[in-house]
């Protein structure tokens, strides 16, 4: 008997792994997600040139992962979700996509090229908040406009609204609306500081 009690605990492993893979405990691939660029409204021409640096993220950002909090208020990502492409490169490339179909100003270009006006945001939170009855999806940015040495503009923006159902793809679906309010705030800032 003792020679068979090892094969008999191996078959019941086995038979209880078997049986987790077809009620689908196997574990899946994340679904890769990613923002798209707002069509913008028509602007009229305000720079010829205008330089986006690189994104850059909080320290307690990730550039692959998508992060809830709960009520604990501690960061954790999805397990099911993240980002296709690292989060700070597709800001940038939305940033000069969006600035480029506005039609507000001729060349935007990736900072490399020299020109007088640059642009620089950093991510301050990024985040779906799951601590009450509701979840919200939260964006904090802050901005900076330079005209050469000077700083031009600096402002901080933030923006949070419900979303549902919960889970990464709504909450980042959120994200986007609320990325295309900061957008609109940005093009307003662009005007008023052109115009100093």
């Amino acid at each position: 008997m003792r020679r068979l009690a090892p094969v008999l605990v191996m078959g019941t492993l086995l038979a209880l792994s078997l049986a987790g893979c077809a009620n689908g405990l196997v574990r899946q691939a994340p679904t890769p997600l990613h923002l798209e660029t707002p069509r913008p409204p028509h602007q009229p021409l305000m720079l010829d040139a205008l330089g986006i640096a690189e994104v850059r993220l909080a320290a307690n950002l990730s550039e692959h992962d998508i992060l809830y909090s709960e009520r604990d208020r501690q960061w954790r990502p999805y397990t099911q979700a993240q980002w296709r492409a690292s989060l700070s490169p597709q800001l940038h490339d939305l940033l000069m996509d969006y600035l480029s179909q506005s039609g507000a100003v001729e060349v935007v270009h990736d900072g490399s090229v020299e020109s007088n006006w640059l642009l620089e945001l950093v991510v301050v939170e990024w985040l779906h908040d799951y601590r009450a009855a509701q979840p919200r999806a939260r964006i904090v940015l802050r901005t900076t406009l330079h005209d050469g040495d000077r700083v031009v503009d600096q402002w901080r923006w933030s923006g949070e609204r419900v979303f549902a159902p919960a889970g990464a793809e709504a909450g980042v679906a959120m994200q986007q609306r609320l990325l295309g309010d900061y957008l609109d705030d940005l093009l307003q800032h662009l005007s008023r500081a052109v115009a100093r």
